[in-house]
């Protein structure tokens, strides 16, 4: 964690090739910074995100519903937050993402899921919002390439982790 504390990053994934970050899971980057010929291509179209966001989302739903509101303050011991922010944070990051599509800027600040989660005070609400992420942030797109903290990324690229390519 030191490393990437001292290249200037917070979470992961991060790819070091020599002296050169990749932020997230780019293969294209990371082909280029190994000098390889081609790498795994993903389709530069929103909807193929839109669709797997939309499944991921409806799974997190159903899972949400079915967490007890005893249990939301329960700590994960790897990562030092409660349920709560973790089932909020399914719903806020794809929300974020969505809206950089939408207006093709992704800005570092809008981050600060773990204080906006302590709004929700049970799970069900943590599950309306959930579907409020989807009827709002689900069905909207732009093709444009979001302005990313790191640099430009793609439509597929996991924008809500801070990606770039």
């Amino acid at each position: 964690m030191q490393e990437l504390l001292a290249l200037g990053f917070r979470t992961v994934p991060v790819t070091l090739v020599d002296t050169t970050p990749i932020v997230g899971f780019n293969p294209s980057a990371i082909a280029r910074a190994l000098g390889l010929a081609s790498a795994v291509r993903f389709a530069d179209d929103p909807r193929w995100m839109l669709q797997n966001y939309t499944l991921v989302l409806e799974a997190a739903l159903r899972a949400t519903r079915q967490v007890s509101n005893e249990r939301l303050e329960w700590v994960s011991p790897e990562r030092r937050r409660t349920l709560r922010q973790f089932l909020y944070h399914l719903f806020h990051r794809p929300c974020l993402s969505l809206k950089a599509l939408a207006t093709g800027e992704y800005a570092r600040e809008q981050g600060a899921y773990e204080q906006e989660a302590l709004a929700y005070a049970t799970s069900e609400e943590i599950a309306r919002y959930g579907e409020k992420v989807l009827e709002e942030c689900g069905p909207s797109s732009g093709r444009r390439r979001p302005r990313t903290w790191p640099g430009p990324c793609t439509p597929t690229s996991p924008v809500g982790r801070r990606w770039g390519s």
